[in-house]
């Protein structure tokens, strides 16, 4: 009866629950964890400059795949728009392709000129459905960006309106790749290399 799993669903169990009792089949197993989704749709993210991509931004990258993957939600990678002769070099074409290219496995999109934050991101991303929200930053920007997340949960403004049933913020394990200084060199020397056509 479909209406009881829904019920069982929201009663707090997942698909991975029933995949562990080995009661069901394939078939049950794809319908439960699609009916959890939809009771609980659940989103992992990522906003970065990425201008250009890098090694660092690999491993946020890949830390969004994982969140994604082990809670059975949808993901994205979100590329600022901003463009500049120093900082970032390469325009929200370029950038998009190169992005593509490093992170094939990737949902990279580019963030447009209406929606050019993180909290437009995730008024977007909550009006599309979304009710637990995973972002991955560098480790120096965890508490910044759970504060800030956390601040306009369900208040609305010029970026929207978000209400997250539950907004969980994640360290990549490495200081933000888009930073200046000693950790952010490789971005540094790879923006000197972009601004100088050398991609």
């Amino acid at each position: 009866n479909m209406s009881k799993v829904v019920d069982r669903g929201e009663g707090g169990f997942s698909a991975r629950n029933f995949k562990r009792g080995g009661k069901f089949g394939k078939t049950e197993e794809i319908k439960e964890e699609y009916l959890e989704e939809q009771v609980n749709p659940t989103h992992a993210t990522t906003f970065m400059r990425a201008n250009p991509p890098t090694m660092g931004h690999e491993n946020v990258v890949n830390k969004v795949l994982d969140i994604a993957s082990k809670s059975g939600g949808s993901h994205s990678v979100i590329l600022s728009h901003t463009q500049d002769a120093t900082k970032n070099p390469l325009s929200p074409a370029q950038k998009i392709k190169h992005a593509k290219n490093a992170f094939p496995n990737a949902n990279v999109e580019v963030a447009s000129e209406d929606e050019p934050s993180i909290l437009n991101q995730a008024s977007k991303l909550h009006g599309e459905g979304a009710q637990h929200l995973h972002v991955v930053v560098g480790s120096d920007r965890v508490k910044e960006m759970h504060h800030l997340l956390h601040k306009y949960n369900g208040v609305e403004g010029k970026h929207g309106k978000y209400h997250f049933k539950k907004i969980t913020v994640h360290s990549a394990g490495h200081r933000d790749p888009d930073a200046e200084g000693a950790e952010g060199m490789s971005g540094t020397k790879m923006r000197h290399h972009a601004s100088s056509g050398n991609y």
